[in-house]
């Protein structure tokens, strides 16, 4: 019987680094990030276009964007390289340096809208209009902060988040991640909006992020996964946190403890663990960030020993 196939998107080279104490050497960026594409990586949310004063993790975006595509084409390999733009000006950052799959996000939650964005829903959605109408072609994907839940307390309801998927798609979005950027969700209610979702927005067209704040983001997958999601996202080592300094220990959930999950129930991730475990530990052991990872201090894992 035939697997079914789930993406597991790799954000560690964006999401991982960008707000990490130390700045990691392009040329250490670029063997990291081939690590992870000879590990089974097809989906990189690769750089942030931010102005590199304000995001000096990501001040050499264009030449990680050009060196990895560079890589990608020379093995011929189908692998999509995502860059981040929160503005026209980012855009045009991102298009310079040949980004053909652009990122933009905002947050379902008015409170972090307001707290952290420092705008309105309505002036995001705007904004990310502005983005589509001068992107060129290339496709654009919604990073949807807080679908899952505020750490300020506003309600993110399942008919807001209709309402949002809904424009961004028929504005010409090509895909939207929900995003449990608090790491408060459970799976229960993940489930609840997933299976919400399914009457007004194709599934195959969103992808789940969870962080792991309560300990709960594997089941988190696998609940999103169960109810019809074929997109998750993790970051190599667990690396990088959310962006909110009163919620501790919120951590992206691995990418090697998502995909020993998955294959574990069956399913196809298209990932070498042992390569991603190795990747994952050279990573961490030379910059020194910080791992959550269950399987980094392991001498294999599950599925190595079938």
């Amino acid at each position: 019987m035939e697997r079914k196939k789930i993406l597991v998107v790799e954000a560690c080279p964006r999401d991982g680094w960008e707000h990490q104490p130390f700045v990691i050497k392009t040329e250490d960026k670029l063997r990291y990030i081939r690590s992870m594409i000879d590990s089974g990586a097809r989906v990189l949310d690769l750089v942030n276009f931010a102005d590199p004063e304000q995001v000096p993790q990501m001040k050499d975006a264009a030449a990680v964007m050009q060196q990895t595509r560079a890589y990608v084409a020379e093995h011929q390999l189908a692998v999509e390289c995502m860059g981040l733009a929160f503005d026209v000006a980012g855009l045009k950052r991102a298009l310079a340096a040949g980004a053909t799959s652009l990122q933009y996000a905002f947050s379902a939650s008015d409170r972090t809208n307001e707290k952290l964005i420092h705008t309105t829903l309505e002036a995001s959605l705007q904004n990310m209009r502005d983005i589509l109408a001068h992107a060129g072609g290339a496709r654009l994907k919604i990073g949807l902060l807080c679908s899952f839940g505020s750490p300020y307390g506003d309600d993110v309801t399942l008919d807001r988040l209709k309402a949002i998927c809904t424009e961004a798609l028929e504005a010409g979005v090509s895909t939207i991640s929900l995003a449990d950027t608090a790491g408060i969700a459970s799976p229960a209610h993940v489930r609840e909006i997933i299976e919400g979702l399914k009457a007004d927005v194709d599934l195959d067209r969103l992808s789940v992020h969870v962080h792991n704040a309560y300990g709960m983001g594997l089941a988190n997958v696998m609940a999103a996964v169960e109810a019809g999601v074929t997109s998750v996202e993790g970051s190599l080592g667990g690396i990088g946190t959310g962006p909110f300094p009163f919620v501790p220990g919120n951590y992206n959930l691995p990418t090697e403890d998502i995909v020993n999950m998955l294959e574990a129930a069956g399913y196809d991730t298209g990932y070498s663990l042992p390569r991603l475990i190795a990747a994952a530990r050279t990573m961490c052991s030379e910059t020194g960030a910080i791992h959550t990872s269950h399987l980094y201090d392991k001498q294999d894992c599950l599925l190595c020993r079938q």
